[in-house]
């Protein structure tokens, strides 16, 4: 992967600046603190495994910068480590960040100790949260 370019699935290489730029638009005033601490209480369930004098990064900070890159386009963790540091600015406003930007090697190691339930179960959360039910598909999904 070259720097500033993402591979996307079933795409030629993207520009990683205008992915990131189209995708992650929130308004005028970017995202609400609401909508933060709402998605930060969710990924709150999430156990931390890693051992306490280890932490340099919080876990829900680890956890949404990985789905925000996720959903501009990031493939595999040195995307989302080029994600993030593209949108440093950004994210510092919007999280505690007070050793940066994690690692690929941090992203790639904590997923892999994070109970994967735990985090299913809070994405589901999240996901169900953000989403606006469309009238009759609710009905329609529960006869299947």
């Amino acid at each position: 992967m070259s720097r500033g370019k993402i591979v996307v699935s079933g795409q030629s290489h993207l520009n990683f600046k205008g992915v990131i730029e189209d995708k992650l638009k929130t308004g005028e005033a970017g995202m609400e603190a609401g909508e933060l601490r709402s998605l930060e209480s969710i990924f709150a369930q999430v156990e931390d495994p890693r051992m306490e004098r280890t932490k340099r990064h919080r876990l829900r900070d680890i956890i949404i910068i990985a789905i925000c890159g996720v959903i501009c386009g990031a493939d595999g963790w040195g995307g989302i480590e080029e994600f993030g540091k593209a949108k440093e600015a950004w994210l510092t406003d919007i999280l505690k960040l007070a050793n940066g930007i994690p690692s690929h090697d941090t992203f790639g190691r904590v997923f892999a100790l994070i109970d994967p339930k735990e985090f299913e179960a809070s994405f589901l959360q999240w996901v169900q949260g953000i989403s606006t039910p469309i009238q009759g598909v609710k009905e329609t999904c529960k006869t299947i």
